[in-house]
């Protein structure tokens, strides 16, 4: 299995959003790679957070942001932590010595704080903000022009009622609505 270096990105963009593509395309220009299980699975960055304690890997996809903590000789538990991308609202980064960048991701009920080498924060920031900016593919979309057609008709059957209109003329708009459905 071939290793992924610290920091890698993803280019495969087959089964991803358009958030995600549009972070790949930011991204490509950094000649990243990423082994063909992490590219099979949708990642768009793969890097290592160096923390205090131990590092994790972090893992961004189009949907989430995961981070595994491994068991270490200093620690007998391994740690997981994922957060939908819907959840994060900003990400910030501050560089935090002459190696490392801090980013810290503000999510609905958490901050989560990463520490990166400089390019690769930069890397996670601009993905990460691509998939924040891109509109929600699964959202719906109201039109707030048009009205709900039963509540046209609704009003064209109360000017019926209030004999501002025919059964005729009421008849006549109640299958124009219908057909505009």
């Amino acid at each position: 299995m071939k290793k992924a270096a610290k920091g890698t990105l993803a280019v495969s963009t087959l089964g991803t959003s358009v958030a995600a593509e549009k972070a790949v395309k930011v991204l490509a220009a950094r000649g990243a790679d990423v082994t063909h299980e992490e590219e099979a699975a949708g990642a768009i960055f793969v890097g290592m957070s160096h923390e205090s304690g131990r590092n994790s890997k972090v893992s961004l996809y189009a949907d989430r942001i995961e981070r595994v903590k491994e068991r270490s000789r200093m620690s007998v538990s391994s740690a997981r932590q994922d957060t939908e991308i819907k959840a994060v609202s900003s990400v910030q980064a501050r560089k935090d010595g002459l190696m490392f960048t801090n980013v810290t991701v503000y999510a609905t009920g958490n901050n989560i704080d990463f520490r990166f080498r400089h390019d690769d924060a930069q890397a996670f920031k601009d993905a990460l903000a691509a998939l924040i900016l891109a509109p929600d593919a699964s959202a719906p979309t109201i039109s707030r022009d048009a009205p709900d057609v039963a509540d046209q008709i609704k009003k064209f059957a109360d000017l019926r009622d209030a004999g501002v209109l025919t059964e005729e003329e009421f008849q006549s708009k109640k299958v124009e609505l219908l057909a505009k459905m």
